[in-house]
């Protein structure tokens, strides 16, 4: 019950209650709170998720490569268009200076009268001219022209309108809330509320980023086949990543963060930040939607601490098996 099972064979978890006591030693330096914690207050501290550079580096990222394929992708049909068109235009001038202007009215030559019949009178190659006319005509491999086109066409539009709709509801999550009056620390995510109490805090350690298990309710009512008890929780884990993105994150700043919630819980904001009281600072990036904190919180909150209570008994009990197999 103590961690997450996807993460618990890949991550080794800490209690914060083990290392309360070293960290309520170290002297905070800085004036401001370390990153990614965007505000303090008398009751209240919050750790933000930052995904802007998931978006702008990567979802954006993708948009472009995929905007800059179909750039070149048009470009080069177009290209081709008109290179079709000029190279039957030099063919007619070619053909009339040899033989007069009146030779395409006059042979019966089917070569020639197929290339002038690919433009027309009107000696404007049109789209639908080129198309049928010379692009996919049968003796221009026109079949294989086709589904290429057709391959394409539809990889570059499902991939455009695939990241941009994302890109367009891409949430700002909910930031980590730590409450010290009620010594807990809680989030939501799409209408579900996510809590753990201060005192059994877990952290988990990697270059990816800083996990911290969160109890919720269970979303299944089975897992692996087995039915899950009636007052058991879920422990989905919230991602404490100091640079916003998961490949740049050192376990230094990892400290630095935990250090400063550890006496913001223990000693208040006056503390922790005497020069900036309250401290708040802008959030990242402009969003369209946010995940908008659920109506029924409070009654969620209260069932939730109310599980955690029935299984901590359980979970004391897990915590001590695994740190018996770390010794």
């Amino acid at each position: 019950m103590s961690i997450k099972k996807s993460v618990q064979n890949w991550l080794v978890a800490h209690r914060l209650l083990t290392n309360k006591d070293e960290f309520l030693k170290i002297k905070i330096e800085s004036r401001f709170p370390p990153s990614p914690i965007m505000e303090v207050s008398d009751r209240y501290l919050k750790v933000e998720l930052d995904r802007s550079v998931m978006r702008n580096w990567g979802l954006m990222a993708g948009l472009i490569t995929f905007l800059v394929l179909g750039y070149g992708y048009v470009s080069d049909f177009h290209k081709s268009w008109k290179g079709s068109e000029r190279g039957t235009l030099d063919f007619i001038d070619t053909k009339k200076e040899h033989y007069g202007d009146n030779y395409f009215q006059t042979t019966k030559k089917e070569f020639p009268l197929a290339r002038y019949n690919e433009i027309g009178d009107d000696l404007v190659l049109s789209f639908d001219e080129y198309l049928w006319g010379v692009r996919y005509h049968e003796s221009h491999w026109g079949d294989k022209r086709l589904n290429s086109d057709i391959f394409k066409i539809s990889f570059l539009i499902l991939g455009i309108s695939i990241l941009s709709f994302i890109i367009i509801r891409f949430k700002r999550l909910a930031p980590l809330i730590f409450d010290r009056e009620r010594k807990i620390l809680y989030t939501w995510r799409s209408g579900k509320v996510w809590v753990q109490r201060f005192e059994d805090l877990e952290y988990q350690e990697h270059l990816q980023g800083m996990f911290i298990p969160l109890a919720t309710v269970p979303s299944k009512p089975e897992k692996d086949k087995k039915t899950i008890p009636e007052r058991a929780v879920g422990w989905p884990v919230f991602r404490v990543m100091p640079h916003g993105n998961i490949y740049v994150n050192d376990m230094a700043d990892y400290r630095a963060v935990l250090v400063f919630i550890t006496q913001f819980m223990e000693y208040g904001c006056e503390h922790v930040s005497p020069t900036i009281k309250p401290y708040s600072r802008d959030r990242y990036d402009f969003l369209f939607f946010e995940d908008i904190k659920p109506e029924d919180f409070d009654e969620q909150l209260e069932d939730l601490l109310d599980r955690i209570d029935h299984n901590r008994p359980q979970w004391l009990e897990d915590v001590a098996a695994r740190e018996d197999k770390i010794i």
